[in-house]
């Protein structure tokens, strides 16, 4: 019997939404990760919704501030292609709106980079309710990281979120204070990346996490919906 291996996911890479990584040792280790993760998960279905993230508690009081845009990571664990995201209104707000983003990852900085791979029309917010947006076209990404954002038209409206006991965007990015990690204050640790923007506009991040700053309320979780 013989037996084969390549540093890719099941059904390729570099193919879809996002270029192929350079061809350096830190990028062929990622895909040797994505490799592996392919062969414990029993893939996606075409039509269902799953989370962006996985073993995450949720809570409430994921707040936003108006006309700031909030990222999250989002987990693709094989080649894939979606078609809508999704995020829980917990705490409305009448004639609210919000959009919601895939952007990919920084490999240097961590965080988002770039300009917008894909994005939803306007989505309400004025209802508390899961709210599905589809994107302006369906979205083929390769597996690995990639960072949902969101942005709203009015301040106070609340999302579903990960709960305070969760060190979860550290995870992915890090961070600069050794005894935040080990603290339960979610100020150091579970607040959304972050960047000043109008309702409607987004940027292209030229120097991923090193533009942004930590958000003011726990990070929001969200779904993606597979084509």
């Amino acid at each position: 019997m013989t037996f084969s291996w390549s540093p890719f996911p099941r059904g390729g890479g570099g193919s879809g939404g996002v270029p192929d990584a350079p061809n350096d040792g830190y990028s062929y280790i990622r895909k040797a990760m994505a490799w592996l993760r392919s062969w414990f998960t029993s893939g996606y279905v075409s039509g269902r919704v799953y989370p962006c993230d996985y073993g995450l508690s949720v809570g409430t009081g994921g707040g936003v501030a108006v006309n700031t845009i909030y990222w999250t990571p989002m987990i693709i664990d094989v080649d894939t292609t979606i078609s809508a995201l999704t995020a829980e209104v917990t705490t409305p707000q009448t004639g609210a709106l919000f959009r919601l983003s895939v952007f990919a990852e920084d490999p240097t900085n961590k965080g988002p980079l770039g300009a917008a791979l894909g994005t939803t029309g306007d989505m309400t917010a004025a209802t508390a309710a899961v709210v599905t947006g589809a994107l302006g076209a369906s979205l083929a990404l390769p597996a690995g990281i990639y960072w949902v954002s969101n942005v709203c038209n009015t301040a106070s409206v609340i999302f579903r979120c990960v709960a305070a006991t969760q060190g979860w965007v550290s995870r992915y990015v890090g961070s600069t204070d050794t005894a935040a990690i080990f603290s339960a204050n979610p100020g150091q640790l579970f607040y959304q990346l972050a960047n000043p923007g109008a309702y409607g506009t987004l940027p292209t991040l030229t120097a991923g996490q090193a533009v942004l700053t930590r958000g003011t309320s726990r990070a929001f979780v969200s779904g993606f919906t597979v084509a």
